[in-house]
């Protein structure tokens, strides 16, 4: 078996979010513009350090990254964010990128305990789980051999997880949609990226309003509102606010390609073994 990766040593549960040359802790003269609906940053002058030849510490090949969980309730129409104390029914985000997903769910729904995934991909083609409920026997699988792969009840769910800024927490955050968002000619989430595409924008270059539409259906559909954020009455503050959403990206994609090379070189070493 091919040596793993060094990961990043962690010291607490809590998300890190990559340091920026345009950020500082201690600076003290951070100040924001009351009529801003962006937070301003810092500017600071970034330090010159030496090479590193000590003993690997965990941070020798990637920085990493795990933005903050933003859940969706579409049951309440509610957005949650670790921390939060109260829900939230609309958001402020400026999008930097997606990827895809998948989940499957082996056992019925049960409100009285937390829903998990049985089977999960992090990138739709790799898998790993149970999908039998009477075994529960874990294995990995190619998500397109999958014979839970396909639409509705009892099937695998397509995902996309957005990595975006979410404005009034002043915080990165990840967001995950489902089939319903994703569908190519109606899907919420899909008409929004089409939206911004067809204004000739990046997506770090759009302020995204997320709400709900029908507060009172029982599975409340997601609107979203696309906006230039060249409108925005702080740019400075903007522009740092994308600088910073690059660098998120880079190290979550980063993260994220190491962790997908390890499962994927397994699965191989499965199939070798198997065969």
């Amino acid at each position: 078996m091919a040596p793993r990766r060094p990961r990043p040593a962690t010291t607490d549960d809590s998300p890190a979010t990559p340091a920026t040359p345009t950020e500082t802790a201690t600076d003290e003269s951070a100040s924001s513009t009351p009529d801003s609906t962006l937070p301003a940053v810092v500017a600071a002058e970034p330090t010159d350090l030496e090479p590193y030849e000590g003993p690997d510490d965990g941070f020798g090949e990637a920085v990493t990254f795990a933005p903050t969980e933003l859940r969706i309730n579409r049951a309440k129409g509610e957005f949650w964010l670790d921390g939060d104390e109260e829900p939230r029914r609309e958001l402020i985000l400026i999008p930097r990128g997606c990827h895809k997903a998948q989940m499957f769910y082996g056992l019925a729904y049960d409100p009285k305990v937390k829903h998990e995934p049985s089977c999960q991909s992090p990138d739709g083609r790799i898998a790993e789980g149970w999908i039998d409920p009477n075994t529960m026997e874990e294995a990995m699988r190619k998500c397109l051999a999958c014979p839970k792969k396909g639409f509705g009840a009892g099937s695998c769910t397509d995902l996309m997880r957005l990595l975006a800024w979410d404005v009034e927490r002043k915080l990165p955050v990840r967001l995950t949609f489902q089939n319903a968002e994703l569908n190519p000619r109606k899907g919420a989430f899909i008409l929004a990226v089409n939206r911004f595409r067809s204004m000739g924008l990046k997506p770090q270059e759009t302020v995204m309003r997320v709400g709900f539409k029908d507060t009172e259906a029982a599975y409340k559909a997601l609107t979203f509102e696309v906006i230039a954020a060249a409108g925005a009455q702080d740019q400075e503050s903007l522009l740092q606010i994308q600088q910073t959403l690059d660098i998120c990206w880079s190290a979550y994609e980063s993260s994220r390609a190491i962790a997908l090379e390890d499962m994927h070189s397994l699965y191989a070493e499965q199939e070798a073994i198997a065969a």
